[in-house]
């Protein structure tokens, strides 16, 4: 995947509409040719994978579907 493949991606969560630059939960980065690939949780609980590209703004590359409330689980 190139840079320019992202230029089109969203930068909002289809679940509730936060940007890119929106209160996430950080859990795991890793560097890549490209520049950074992120994963976060969304605060409507909903995975990321984000790309903070070299240069321009961070990306939304995929986002997981919100958990059935049977799948979970109570601590």
């Amino acid at each position: 995947m190139t840079t320019g493949d992202t230029a089109n991606r969203p930068s909002t969560c289809p679940g509730c509409g936060n940007g890119s630059d929106g209160d996430h939960e950080l859990l795991s980065q890793h560097r890549v040719a490209a520049g950074v690939v992120r994963y976060a949780r969304c605060p409507c609980g909903r995975l990321q994978v984000r790309l903070r590209p070299h240069l321009g703004a961070e990306r939304i590359l995929n986002t997981g579907a919100h958990a059935h409330p049977s799948e979970t689980h109570a601590a």
